[in-house]
């Protein structure tokens, strides 16, 4: 469960960092999409794992 947690703590790190930055647009950055839903994805696996 802690590796889970960090994963979900580095993600969403990572997207704050994509989405912070000045020089692209950061909807529109495939960095935030592919952080975005990998992140989705591991809260995803995570609640259905302790269920």
């Amino acid at each position: 469960m802690f590796s889970i947690s960090l994963m979900i703590l580095l993600f969403a790190f990572n997207l704050i960092h994509v989405a912070m930055q000045k020089d692209t647009i950061f909807y529109k950055d495939l960095r935030f999409w592919i952080v975005f839903f990998s992140l989705i994805a591991l809260i995803v696996l995570a609640t259905k794992a302790n269920v």
